[in-house]
């Protein structure tokens, strides 16, 4: 009964982690990230996907701040001018 409940412990602790950092996500926290624990399982695997993912989400929303903020630079230089 130990043995069963230790594996269930240790395959449900990193299911855990992933929820609640997908939980972190979509409340908007971009820079969270999980242990992948250095194995090649698939849950290893599928953490090292979702640091990928949200490594990526970080930079996309990055860039499309500073192009946004560009945007209004050229909008304010734009009716500067015309004014």
């Amino acid at each position: 009964v130990w043995y069963g409940l230790l594996f269930a412990a240790r395959l449900t602790a990193p299911i855990s982690r992933l929820s609640v950092a997908a939980e972190r996500v979509r409340a908007g926290d971009y820079g969270s990230r999980v242990e992948t624990g250095g194995g090649d399982d698939e849950i290893s695997t599928l953490s090292r996907t979702f640091n990928r993912m949200t490594e990526q989400l970080d930079a996309q929303r990055s860039d499309l701040i500073e192009a946004n903020r560009q945007l209004d630079d050229r909008r304010r230089f734009s009716e500067a001018v015309l004014g």
